[in-house]
């Protein structure tokens, strides 16, 4: 009896462990607590940075400049729908006046002037022929002594002297019409714009085209007409020397009235300047120019870009790194300029300043 008491206290002392054991991995499972996210500072390197340097502040304001020659020539021919034989000429050449710069074909007009050329030849040949007759004619009379009867040799005359004189008038209207097919240049100067030649071109006049065949402008001197914008006459002195930048290379210029430079249908509202300088640029209708007018000017101050310039309210300041650390610096400034501005006090030369 004891012995199976016995038993019975173990077998249930392992049905109580079985259940506690099993009842361990039924408890919840605790999580793996992840480290805390990291927030990467922006390193200093990464700001787009400028240096506090010594220099000028300019504040000025730009304004197109649009070329306007004091002479300009636009050429046409006067003879429409005629078949062109060349163009001479390109863009940028320099001609002189009466040089060639286009022929029609002068195929037909050049067989008529042959043509004619031979029945004058012919006529002068006759007339020589019948004065020589009338000479020996003249001579004989004066051995035998009988008259000479002039009237027919001056009927002849007459005739050949009217087709003389036929021939030539026509040389003369074909003469005309030879240099109605040739187009000269009106006045000397560079070609600024010219046709290119296309086999089986016409010729069109100024009535059938607006567009010129060439146009030639005196580029001695170079005249720009300046738009005001939001400018007035009073920012402009006459007694000032400008610089206009042509092609992005400054040039002097001053200041002029248009009717002292007969420029055609002047605007009132505009500013007229001509080119002092004696290396006058290559000019003409897409030429990009633009005026550069200085309001004030500081020079040898220190200075930042202005974009690098922070305001708050009426403080102003900028930030700087100092020993790998973004700063604040409050600031005075003086001329701000349209680029850069002048730093009074607040930075030193050499600092380092964030430009975002």
């Amino acid at each position: 009896m004891k012995k199976m008491i016995s038993h019975l206290t173990a077998l249930c002392a392992c049905a109580l462990a079985v259940i506690f054991f099993a009842s361990c991995f039924a408890l919840p499972v605790e999580e793996e607590v992840l480290p805390p996210p990291v927030i990467k500072a922006k390193n200093v390197r990464d700001y787009r940075t400028t240096t506090v340097v010594r220099g000028d502040v300019v504040r000025y304001t730009t304004t197109r400049a649009n070329y306007r020659p004091r002479k300009e020539e636009s050429h046409y021919f006067t003879v429409n729908d005629e078949l062109i034989h060349a163009i001479y000429v390109n863009v940028g050449d320099t001609v002189n006046e009466g040089d060639i710069l286009a022929e029609i074909d002068m195929t037909y007009v050049n067989n008529e002037i042959k043509k004619v050329e031979q029945d004058l030849a012919w006529a002068r040949m006759t007339m020589a022929q019948l004065e020589e007759r009338h000479a020996i004619d003249i001579l004989e009379a004066d051995i035998t002594g009988r008259p000479v009867d002039d009237s027919v040799f001056s009927s002849q005359k007459d005739v050949i002297l009217s087709s003389i004189e036929s021939a030539l008038e026509k040389l003369e209207k074909l003469d005309e019409e030879v240099e109605k097919r040739i187009l000269r240049a009106r006045i000397g100067g560079t070609v600024t714009r010219a046709m290119v030649y296309d086999h089986g071109m016409r010729s069109t006049t100024r009535q059938t085209n607006n567009r010129p065949f060439v146009v030639i402008t005196d580029q001695t001197s170079a005249v720009f007409e300046v738009s005001m914008g939001m400018l007035t006459h009073e920012d402009f002195d006459p007694d000032i020397i400008y610089y206009i930048d042509v092609q992005w290379e400054p040039h002097a210029a001053r200041i002029v009235s248009p009717d002292d430079i007969e420029i055609s249908n002047p605007d009132p509202n505009r500013i007229y300047m001509i080119l002092v300088g004696e290396d006058m640029p290559a000019v003409g209708e897409n030429v990009f120019a633009q005026l550069k007018l200085v309001h004030s000017e500081v020079n040898d101050v220190l200075t930042i870009p202005r974009i690098a310039l922070k305001q708050l309210e009426e403080r102003t300041f900028v930030y700087v790194i100092e020993n790998g650390l973004r700063t604040v610096h409050d600031i005075e400034v003086g001329l701000v300029g349209t680029i850069n501005v002048e730093i009074l006090s607040g930075l030193n030369e050499g600092d380092i300043v964030i430009m975002e």
